[in-house]
């Protein structure tokens, strides 16, 4: 049995092709929501703009870090830090200069989060430009950030854990 051709194509040939492309977006579908899981949904979808070199358009006075830690600490409410955990994502508060404030050791961590607050254990990859305004303080700025408005989510700053304020793992 012989089938007609459309536009010269065998009917089966088409199908195949159509079949192919098919597959090819629920592939795509599928990768994109294994990435969505590993690294989050934005809330509003505000990423801050990555710096590429050339002139510093972030940073404090004193520049980029020239060494920083790969593990630092920010201090918190116990509530938002299990937020920021479980969402991987910061909200901006009234720092000056706009930016996720860290410390590098967790003495410091705990004057900021007070005696009922928690401590986010954060995981910094190398490749993120960190400012370093004074010792032990290390800070990623975000120019434009609207103040206790939008959550913003850093690539290569990944929350890693909760600790309580005397030190004990929560999550």
């Amino acid at each position: 049995m012989t089938f007609p051709s459309v536009n010269g194509r065998r009917p089966l040939t088409v199908l195949g092709t159509v079949m192919l492309i098919i597959s090819v977006i629920v592939v795509g579908l599928y990768v994109l929501s294994e990435l969505m899981k590993t690294h989050g949904v934005p809330r509003r979808g505000n990423f801050p703009i990555p710096n590429f070199g050339g002139r510093t358009t972030l940073g404090a006075s004193s520049g980029y870090a020239s060494f920083q830690p790969t593990t630092l600490y920010h201090g918190t409410s116990l509530q938002n830090a299990f937020e920021i955990y479980n969402s991987g994502m910061w909200l901006v508060g009234d720092s000056k200069p706009s930016a996720v404030w860290m410390v590098d050791n967790f003495a410091a961590a705990k004057s900021y989060s007070g005696a009922n607050g928690g401590i986010v254990v954060v995981s910094v990859d190398p490749s993120v430009r960190l400012t370093h305004p004074r010792a032990g303080v290390f800070i990623y700025e975000i120019p434009y950030a609207r103040r206790w408005e939008e959550y913003y989510q850093i690539p290569g700053m990944r929350p890693i854990g909760v600790l309580d304020f005397n030190g004990n793992r929560v999550m």
